[in-house]
């Protein structure tokens, strides 16, 4: 006999993830790149590199370069 007291699953109450802050939320680029530069992409990320930071820190180093001349 089964009964319909015990509760399993479902939603609970401050589950699931969190909202960002529209200045933490992060979007998608496409660009494209040799064979050779994917493959040695995709071995950093195997290593656990975070590319995405990288690519990050590096267009803001070359736009500061471009705004001093």
């Amino acid at each position: 006999m089964q009964t319909t007291d015990i509760k399993r699953g479902g939603a609970r109450p401050g589950a699931g993830r969190k909202f960002l802050p529209p200045e933490a939320r992060r979007g998608p680029a496409c660009f494209s790149v040799s064979p050779e530069a994917r493959r040695k992409l995709q071995e950093l990320r195997k290593k656990g590199v975070a590319v995405n930071d990288i690519i990050d820190d590096y267009i803001k180093v070359l736009h500061l370069d471009n705004e001093k001349k």
